[in-house]
């Protein structure tokens, strides 16, 4: 998320959620098997204030056992932002980070097998750490 005022040039911006392979099954799974849908709660840490809020799912559909490691294959990257209001009397202040830069799509840690449940467990999500903001003094 970052505020809405920046219009995305030279934006903070701080994560609140990611998810990867959890229980078995990878996020876009969840999504395919919720109708293509997927709710997402905003922590009440976020202080009152008109965000945007950008989403990504980054597929790695190409990076089976049968293809070698090829970063010309992969990965495929869909992002999507909204405009969203949030209300609440939460005084956190996050930090956050700029985008582009949060991640070189060159990194080895693109490369998985998504059909070895051992790799995909052991797959860590790029780019920064979900936020733990400490509360505005």
């Amino acid at each position: 998320m970052a505020n809405a005022t920046a219009k995305g040039k030279g934006a903070i911006w701080f994560k609140i959620f990611d998810q990867a392979y959890t229980g078995g099954k990878w996020c876009t799974d969840v999504i395919q098997a919720n109708s293509y849908n997927y709710d997402l709660t905003i922590p009440d840490w976020v202080p009152s204030g008109f965000y945007t809020l950008r989403t990504e799912i980054i597929d790695l559909s190409s990076n089976t056992k049968a293809s070698p490691p090829d970063f010309t294959r992969a990965p495929q990257f869909y992002s999507n932002c909204m405009l969203v209001n949030v209300t609440s009397d939460a005084t956190a202040a996050p930090t956050g980070y700029k985008i582009p830069g949060i991640y070189n799509n060159m990194e080895s840690k693109f490369i998985v097998s998504v059909t070895d449940p051992a790799s995909s467990s052991a797959f860590a999500i790029p780019g920064p750490k979900v936020v733990v903001p400490k509360a505005a003094t």
